[in-house]
Order: structure tokens, then C-alpha cells, then sequence
């Protein structure tokens, strides 16, 4: 692993008509999403113009530009930008995390639906902060408060099982393939497979996050 710094030249490409609070992008990246815990506006990533506007809060996008917000006690998913499919779900839902399955966090446990037909695929005991899925979808970490699981995916069974637990702090990770690369507490960087962790090198820094793998 090499460190290169790059001096990146800023321009302003538009502005948002919200305190945005936190920023999703779409998984092929043709699209992007500011919200705040009240209301979002998706936008395209080419042209800087709002593709969408609405009410809701945790924007979460699926494989493709089908995406779900919350608003009060429902689920919203949008298709081609307009609504259509809302849910209540069994669950108070306090957050929301797509990917191949839309996951509808609630304050002690974890709802799993699929997103086209909007039905209950499976559900853990306990509520992550985050959680990212490898490419295939067949593997995905939990970030809890205090440890970080990683759980694969039976497609068959539809079911979690756990193969990996990590306690500690970890600030940042990203799965390559089915190899899942963290940072841990004290500024190293490594990645487990087949249930196990194995040391890859130190970070130059502590305050550095993985956000991608080529």
C-alpha cells in the first residue's frame, strides 16, 4: 500500500435548497442523494439537477435507482422517482440501509425485505449503525456501538449466518470481493476471510477512512 497526496482543484457545481446532513450515492454512481432527517432531493450526478424532490429521511438506494425513504410511521419505495409501494413496517423503524435486500432498522432488531415485492425476507436481534454488503451480496458487515460482524448471506434459506465478530472500534471498511478490509482503533488496516483476520499494514494516518478497493 503507497500514500499519494493530490491537490484537487474545487469548483462550485450547484447548491442545495437544505442543510444537508449526510450524502448517498447510487450504486452506479449516476445519481446522488442529499437529505436531512426531514426531506431529500436526489440529483443527477452529470448535470447537477434535481431529479427528485419529496419528504423523508435515511434515503437508501437498491442495486439499480429503486430507493426507500422513511416518512412518520412509513416506508416509502420510489421507482422511477415516483412512489410505488409504502409500507408500515411491524417494527418502529429509526433507520433505513439498502442494497440487494432494503433493511428497516428498528430500535433492537433488524427487518430485511426484498425490493421488488416489498416482502419479509429475514430479521436479526440487533440494530447496526451501518452495514455494507460485498458486491455478490452473499456476505455483509454489521457495525454495532462496540463490535462489527460479518454475517454471510444463504440465498436459499434466506438466513444470516454469523462467521465473524470483531470487537473493537472500526472506524471504516470495505469489502473487495469476499475480503472485507478495515481500520481499526489504533491506525491499522486489516481484512478477514473465512472467519479470520490477518494484518494487511499500518495507516499513515488514524484520521484516514477506506471508502474503495480497485
Amino acid at each position: 500500500m503507497s500514500e499519494k497526496r493530490f491537490d484537487v482543484v474545487s469548483k462550485e457545481l450547484g447548491t442545495a435548497d437544505m442543510f444537508p446532513t449526510m450524502i448517498r450515492h447510487s450504486p452506479d454512481g449516476h445519481l446522488f442523494a442529499v437529505c436531512n432527517d426531514k426531506e431529500f432531493a436526489v440529483v443527477r450526478t452529470a448535470t447537477f439537477k434535481n431529479a427528485k424532490f419529496g419528504t423523508g429521511a435515511d434515503l437508501s438506494w437498491s442495486l439499480d435507482k429503486d430507493f426507500a425513504v422513511r416518512d412518520n410511521l412509513l416506508v416509502k419505495i420510489y421507482r422511477n422517482f415516483e412512489v410505488g409501494f409504502e409500507f408500515k413496517p411491524e417494527i418502529a423503524s429509526i433507520g433505513l440501509q439498502g442494497g440487494p435486500l432494503l433493511a428497516v432498522i428498528g430500535a433492537a432488531a433488524t427487518t430485511f425485505y426484498d425490493w421488488e415485492h416489498v416482502k419479509q425476507v429475514t430479521q436479526v436481534p440487533f440494530s447496526p449503525k451501518k452495514i455494507l454488503w460485498n458486491d455478490e451480496g452473499t456476505i455483509a458487515a454489521f457495525f454495532l456501538p462496540e463490535k462489527l460482524l460479518i454475517l454471510e448471506y444463504d440465498t436459499k434459506r434466506s438466513e444470516f449466518i454469523a462467521t465473524h465478530t470483531l470487537v473493537d472500534k472500526i472506524s471504516s471498511g470495505v469489502f473487495a470481493y469476499d475480503l472485507f478490509f478495515y481500520l481499526s482503533a489504533s491506525g491499522k488496516i486489516y481484512f478477514t476471510a473465512k472467519g479470520k483476520s490477518f494484518f494487511y499494514c499500518n495507516a499513515a494516518d488514524k484520521r484516514q477512512l477506506l471508502i474503495g478497493a480497485v
